[in-house]
């Protein structure tokens, strides 16, 4: 049976450049960022694009941050010039200024009072004066936190050293009560308030309430909307108390019972 056999040399590849290979290995050992093998596609370009996400979002908060810092640099900071001697209560306790800076709110032993600074008067002897706005005998205002409602209206927490939480509305010179937070008729049930917060805006608040060895935090939702409707249409210069909406609880929080034994 004849063979035929192709004349010429035989087709052997040669062996690969080995050069590349050590490229490659010494640019592995020499960065740092290839200390770990490189991930298979498609991850590698996941991992790119996400990289890309990462530097693009931290350049946004940057530029972010920047432009906060140089407007707050570029705000004015407001100066309050008193001419003469303000008369406060004998003893406050504590006060909390408004966000608009109009009116400075003071607790004392006898209820609340107000600072009022002289709008669109700029005579030199202009000065502030304190007003009392609320006044209830044996009662001593130990806390104030105080948010805007709307324009010239403003809610009010107050609390008291024998812990009850108040709650306060003032519009026009006005003071209206709206609710007494933990009140009780039964004095075995009496509940003590340790801290009374409004959210900025006036839409939420929350107190925390002690009772009976416990604590809880109780969450209320308030109904701006209606007040501001119910403030503006109220005669100006007559207090008021229980006239406004009632206060809705949007939620009670208790702490977790503690285990007593093993799972």
């Amino acid at each position: 049976m004849p063979v035929y056999i192709r004349k010429g040399p035989a087709d052997i590849p040669e062996p690969p450049d080995s050069s590349q290979g050590d490229e490659e290995q010494e640019l592995f050992l020499s960065d740092p960022d290839q200390l770990q093998d490189q991930l298979p596609q498609p991850f590698r370009m996941i991992d790119k694009v996400l990289d890309r996400l990462v530097d693009r979002a931290w350049d946004f908060i940057s530029q972010r941050e920047t432009a906060r810092v140089t407007e707050q640099a570029n705000k004015a900071i407001p100066i309050m010039q008193v001419s003469g001697d303000v008369k406060l209560p004998v003893r406050t306790n504590c006060l909390a200024c408004s966000e608009d800076g109009r009116y400075i709110f003071l607790g004392h032993p006898h209820g609340l009072s107000v600072m009022v600074q002289p709008q669109g008067i700029t005579t030199s002897s202009s000065s502030p004066y304190c007003v009392p706005v609320w006044q209830e005998d044996q009662v001593e205002i130990t806390s104030l936190h105080i948010t805007c409602l709307g324009e010239m209206a403003y809610l009010l927490a107050s609390l008291d050293d024998m812990g009850v939480a108040r709650l306060f509305a003032y519009y026009s010179e006005t003071s209206h009560l709206i609710k007494v937070m933990n009140e009780t008729d039964d004095l075995n049930q009496r509940s003590v308030c340790v801290k009374f917060e409004l959210s900025r805006g006036g839409d939420y608040g929350a107190a925390t309430i002690s009772y009976n060895g416990c604590q809880c935090l109780e969450v209320y939702r308030f109904p701006k909307d209606s007040w501001l409707k119910e403030l503006y249409q109220h005669a100006p210069g007559v207090g008021d108390t229980g006239k406004l909406s009632p206060v809705t609880m949007l939620m009670k929080i208790r702490p977790p019972k503690p285990h007593t034994g093993f799972i």
